[in-house]
């Protein structure tokens, strides 16, 4: 992060580094500091203004975020975004996150149903992990 500062690396379009370092501190337990680094990525897509890079800062808010309301709004957010956008990949994450929170707030037909169309895309195309994780989340979420 520090080196894409001092290079002028502060366009969340270019180099989303904030939001990786957020996920990755959000695995960790450290949903404060992901937290922080994720709203200052917020701020920055906000002000360049597309939709891409603004569904990756609300995604990482929301992974970072503890209140399971709170990440479902976020989620929502950034799945508008992002279907405005021209992200595929991040859009199908945000939508694996999304399904998991909702099967994780007892919601889960409506988890499947966004679970088997997201594996369905994540196959058609080519991101093969991103359909194992739907898939997984889906037989969790009592899908067949």
């Amino acid at each position: 992060g520090e080196l894409m500062e001092m290079g002028g690396g502060n366009n969340p379009a270019m180099m989303p580094w904030r939001s990786a370092a957020a996920r990755i501190h959000a695995r960790a337990g450290r949903f404060g500091d992901g937290l922080e680094l994720a709203e200052e990525e917020l701020v920055l897509a906000r002000q360049f203004g597309a939709d891409g890079p603004i569904g990756t800062a609300l995604r990482a808010c929301a992974l970072c975020t503890e209140d399971p309301m709170a990440r479902l709004e976020l989620l929502r957010e950034a799945q508008s975004c992002h279907l405005k956008g021209q992200r595929m990949v991040e859009r199908l994450a945000t939508e694996v996150d999304l399904a998991v929170n909702l099967a994780a707030l007892d919601r889960k037909p409506e988890a499947r149903g966004i679970l088997l169309r997201t594996m369905d895309l994540a196959r058609g195309s080519g991101a093969n992990s991103l359909a194992e994780q739907a898939r997984t989340a889906l037989v969790a979420a009592g899908g067949k």
